[in-house]
């Protein structure tokens, strides 16, 4: 499936889709409901406890890493 589909399904401008898709971008809940619509996929959102992250991997978009706790306080 090109672009100019993926715009085609929307109803936007093929630039608007490549703009969206060529690199991170804020997207709302619905601009990604419509993306994955018009893939024909679907999009599943989930939230983990900060405790179950593996070691090292950071949150997307936000450089979170799992705080370890150094017995000096409460992690944060």
């Amino acid at each position: 499936m090109t672009q100019r589909d993926i715009a085609k399904k929307l109803g936007r401008d093929p630039a608007w889709v490549s703009r969206a898709l060529s690199g991170p971008r804020n997207w709302t809940m619905r601009t990604l409901g419509e993306l994955a619509h018009a893939l024909e996929g679907h999009v599943t959102i989930g939230v983990r406890a900060v405790e179950d992250m593996a070691e090292g991997q950071e949150s997307a978009g936000r450089g979170l890493r799992p705080v370890q706790d150094s017995g000096a306080g409460e992690a944060i």
